[in-house]
């Protein structure tokens, strides 16, 4: 499986024409970092593109702001967090919100 999302994210970056590094970041906490250098080691054996490390970034906020601003292109988030972009967002429209807009292409 992590095999396929490596070659999947090495074909959209070379199909692209997106720079010529797929930049992985991380969050500021062991696991995130180790989570993150296993997508990187993989991209990089799909030998599609290099991986770029970004890694000890900090909270989500600035891991979601340093997607949306395209300072990097990837992270690994649990499926639970990654839902809920903003505890600022109340809790029942959080993902209802992520829901439409990953159906409108993302938060770029």
């Amino acid at each position: 499986m992590m095999r396929a999302l490596a070659a999947v994210i090495g074909v959209l970056f070379a199909c692209s024409g997106a720079a010529a590094d797929a930049r992985v970041g991380s969050k500021s906490f062991t696991e995130s970092y180790l989570l993150a250098e296993i997508v990187a080691r993989l991209v990089e054996e799909a030998g599609e593109v290099a991986a770029a490390r970004r890694f000890g970034l900090g909270g989500t906020g600035i891991v979601y702001r340093a997607l949306e601003t395209g300072e990097i292109d990837v992270y690994p988030e649990y499926t639970g967090r990654s839902a809920a972009p903003s505890s600022a967002t109340p809790r029942w429209r959080r993902s209802k919100r992520s829901v439409s807009r990953c159906a409108a292409g993302g938060s770029r």
